[in-house]
């Protein structure tokens, strides 16, 4: 993911994710984790974890538990 990759592996990788939900998957949550890694990086300046109220704790539980 630090570089495009060749047209040729990316067809080959396409095909193959038609056929197999587990790798499929596993790109999913990849793309799930850069995601979020980016959002908190930008917004852990703004709020430490005391600073996080019960109601944003429980929006954050529902969103990682929709999305894993």
């Amino acid at each position: 993911m630090d570089h495009k990759l060749p047209l040729g592996t990316r067809i080959r990788m396409r095909l193959h994710y038609g056929i197999c939900v587990w790798c499929e998957r596993y790109l999913q949550q990849i793309a799930f984790v850069k995601r979020v890694s980016r959002s908190f990086a930008e917004r852990s300046a703004v709020c430490s974890a005391e600073a996080i109220s019960p109601q944003a704790k429980q929006r954050l539980q529902v969103a990682l538990a929709n999305n894993l």
